[in-house]
């Protein structure tokens, strides 16, 4: 079963939104007073931005889609847009679904302003990194759920995660879908149980669309593969209950973990800004210990390069400043659990060619921090009108260190920008396929 002559319909996206522009679409749409549609406030943003919840339909499952869980990974807003629109004009559609279908467009919408540098521009890792952000754990909307377990108590929900708990409160999703997006690679998906026909048609849905199928997911999330590209998502609570490595989640519950109790079945697609060109190497392989030897090293410079300005910044910071230097210490962290894994990886044999993905991918991850780094060396100097900060190490050497990174061949060539218009396509196509066989399995059970 497959919605692609749905997805089909999309259309060629040139650019991604802003949060001002999706909010002129909210105000036109409420403007209709249609009366399939229902908009809700349900919390606001550490900032004061609005959180609203868009309803559309009158179908008997729930369904409850979330843009930017990450501020860095908007794609799923233009999904949302999309799948908006169409709702309100096919009438078989939601008739065939049987859904009352929710959407928050942007749960980071402090996070996502943040990221406004780039949305408007050709998208390269340069420009992507030149103004991206990304919040601490602990302050993520996605993760910041209550979690009270033996031996661990988070209870520190932000803002933000505050008005998804009230989303939920509403709704009582039976499907929940996190829409994110990867920064290189192939198109994966995480799903909370294995419905074997769904499994299987994700499986097979990328290749409609022209686009590799990642299997490897996110090497350091410890998840379970079902089929080549699916994954059961990571259990918070495992996680934090058999954590064998230097603890560092210091975070609360995922939305997934947060709605297991009522039967919440959870879906995350992941599709990427970048993909591999040229025809996939059939005949050469490479281990995953090969492919992430290079990190060991990408791995100390970060750590070095944190550890050398962070602290002299973080005493300085102020305001979102503050927020950046959070952030950088989380990834710090990250990245010293991530080199404990790797000691524990297996001896998995990939194709070349998602090997190569793979190294990209991660080589992006250990650059993320040293871009906030640079920004935020910036952002005080020009604050303080500190000449003689401006010019020291911290923000000369980040500078000089992203120069040359984006200079070698792993970020200069070999890959090519995947359209915005197959991105929301294969997430539509895969929510529209997952709805329907939540459907199948409600009618088995009645």
């Amino acid at each position: 079963m497959s919605f692609k002559h749905v997805a089909d319909l999309v259309p060629t996206f040139l650019q991604l939104p802003t949060i001002d522009e999706m909010q002129v679409r909210t105000v036109a749409l409420q403007a209709l007073n249609h009366p399939l549609v229902s908009i809700r406030k349900v919390g606001h943003s550490r900032n004061g931005e609005p959180i609203e919840l868009i309803s559309i339909g009158r179908g008997r499952g729930q369904a409850l889609l979330v843009g930017t869980p990450h501020p860095n990974e908007p794609i799923g807003c233009l999904t949302i847009e999309f799948l908006i629109d169409r709702f309100l004009t096919d009438q078989k559609l939601r008739e065939e679904l049987d859904f009352t279908w929710h959407f928050i467009k942007s749960i980071e919408p402090d996070g996502l302003r943040l990221n406004e540098g780039w949305l408007k521009r050709p998208l390269n890792p340069e420009a992507y990194l030149q103004d991206f952000f990304r919040p601490a754990l602990d302050e993520q909307a996605d993760y910041t759920f209550p979690l009270v377990i033996p031996g661990y108590s988070f209870t520190s929900s932000s803002p933000e995660n505050v008005a998804w708990q009230e989303a939920i409160r509403i709704v009582r999703p039976d499907l929940l879908v996190s829409l994110h997006n990867a920064e290189h690679g192939g198109v994966f998906y995480f799903v909370t149980r294995n419905l074997s026909d769904l499994t299987a048609e994700l499986a097979e849905q990328p290749g409609r669309y022209s686009m590799p199928l990642d299997e490897v997911g996110e090497p350091f999330a410890e998840t379970v593969p079902l089929l080549p590209g699916v994954f059961l998502a990571p259990d918070v609570v495992a996680l934090v209950s058999h954590d064998s490595a230097p603890r560092s989640y210091h975070a609360g519950n995922s939305s997934f973990g947060y709605t297991k109790d009522m039967g919440t079945f959870g879906l995350a697609i992941e599709t990427p800004y970048w993909r591999e060109t040229g025809p996939p190497s059939s005949n050469m392989t490479m281990t995953l210990a090969a492919i992430l030897d290079p990190a060991r090293q990408w791995a100390e410079d970060s750590v070095r390069l944190i550890a050398t300005h962070l602290p002299r910044l973080k005493n300085i910071a102020q305001g979102n400043e503050i927020r950046f230097a959070r952030a950088i210490e989380d990834m710090q962290a990250q990245i010293e659990r991530q080199r404990f894994i790797w000691q524990q990886l297996p001896a998995v044999v990939l194709p070349a060619s998602v090997g190569r993905a793979q190294q990209r991918m991660v080589r992006m991850v250990h650059l993320r921090p040293i871009a906030m780094l640079r920004r935020l060396a910036s952002k005080i100097s020009t604050r303080r009108g500190d000449p003689e900060l401006l010019s020291d190490s911290a923000e000369a050497q980040t500078r000089q260190y992203l120069h040359k990174a984006l200079a070698e061949p792993m970020l200069s060539s070999g890959m090519e920008r995947v359209p915005l218009k197959t991105s929301v396509s294969i997430q539509v196509d895969a929510i529209l396929t997952s709805a329907s066989m939540l459907n199948v399995e409600a009618r088995s059970k009645s």
